[in-house]
């Protein structure tokens, strides 16, 4: 074996045995320091996958820095987010980069907040960067990791049924914990603002025992300051005959309240709320038609679903504010 590829191989080695001990510690029943321990290792993970991003594809003698040392966590960030920006298209790897750089900072930063106040953030941003790494190694390196592993971030220590998504908008935090929540909050506006919706953080809705993919605009969304205690995030599904896809058991009120949550009046108060001048008339009903034929925005539900002739109501997403805002900004 070459000297290039030993070298790869090596750290490679390394990157994924530290990966490995951090969801074994994250996940061991009682243990304390949890999420600092676990983050410390994901983060020698990282830097370890980033070194050999860096050592193949970039320069061997960028890993370097002085005769003794190899380059910071920071630095390998740094030149893979700048190589694979330039190579692979503007922000393709932003998102990740943003993940790490916060959980880095958890990892400089953790003894000065709350623990159990943030540990529900940490355990997404985790979460997302278990998946980012998956996907990197078996981009990059052609390894396969899940292949005899089933790898995943478990909620242990948390209240069930959870969803950590609503602690991005308690505001009853300690100053130190809410001020790395803002900094979440805002990686998130930045890279929705940016035109990325792959984001830096994973759901989790234990109870359906499934990993929910949201976009930076689900996260934004679902950040209600009128509602801080019960927030809601679009649950998507994606409607397959794979036999090996997981099964998930639909309750239709449960659909409606998550991923339709709007009556007729209620979307009209929204409209009159986000667009200056709202007047329901020949041109708003013009919308509204066309917005009715796009499944994501509009939903009928049968008062009898065995009789397709019974009384309906339709109900609208958040999606058809957007769509109808959209076409009164462009005509």
């Amino acid at each position: 074996m070459s000297k290039g590829k030993s070298v790869v191989k090596g750290l490679i080695d390394s990157a994924e045995s530290a990966f490995f001990s951090a969801i074994e510690i994250h996940n061991k029943p009682r243990i304390a320091y949890r999420y600092p321990t676990a983050t410390l290792l994901m983060i020698n993970a990282w830097e370890l996958l980033l070194k050999a991003y860096v050592y193949k594809f970039i320069s061997r003698t960028k890993i370097y820095e002085g005769k003794d040392h190899t380059i910071s966590f920071s630095k390998a960030l740094i030149y893979t987010n700048e190589h694979i920006n330039t190579t692979e298209g503007q922000n393709a790897f932003t998102a990740t980069k943003d993940n790490l750089f916060l959980l880095a900072e958890y990892r400089n930063n953790h003894t000065h907040y709350f623990e159990h106040e943030i540990d529900p953030i940490i355990f997404m941003l985790l979460s997302k960067a278990t998946i980012n790494f998956n996907d990197f190694i078996k981009k990059y390196f052609k390894r396969n990791i899940t292949e005899h592993e089933n790898l995943i971030i478990l909620p242990i220590g948390l209240k069930l049924p959870f969803d950590p998504i609503e602690y991005l908008n308690r505001k009853n935090l300690k100053d130190s914990s809410n001020k790395f929540t803002s900094q979440v909050i805002s990686a998130i506006k930045d890279l929705d603002a940016a035109g990325i919706q792959e984001s830096i953080v994973v759901g989790f809705d234990v109870y359906m025992s499934s990993i929910k993919k949201c976009s930076n605009a689900d996260i934004i969304a679902a950040i209600d300051q009128g509602n801080i205690d019960a927030i809601s995030i679009n649950k998507g599904i994606r409607i397959t005959n794979d036999p090996s896809a997981p099964a998930v058991q639909v309750d239709e009120v449960s659909l409606i309240k998550s991923q339709y949550p709007y009556s007729y009046d209620d979307l009209v108060k929204q409209l009159q709320t986000v667009i200056t001048d709202f007047k329901r008339n020949t041109q708003f009903y013009k919308y509204l038609s066309l917005v009715k034929q796009i499944p994501s925005c509009y939903k009928i539900r049968l008062l009898n679903p065995l009789k397709p002739n019974s009384a309906k109501t339709g109900f609208y997403s958040n999606e058809a504010i957007s769509k109808i805002k959209s076409l009164y900004n462009t005509n």
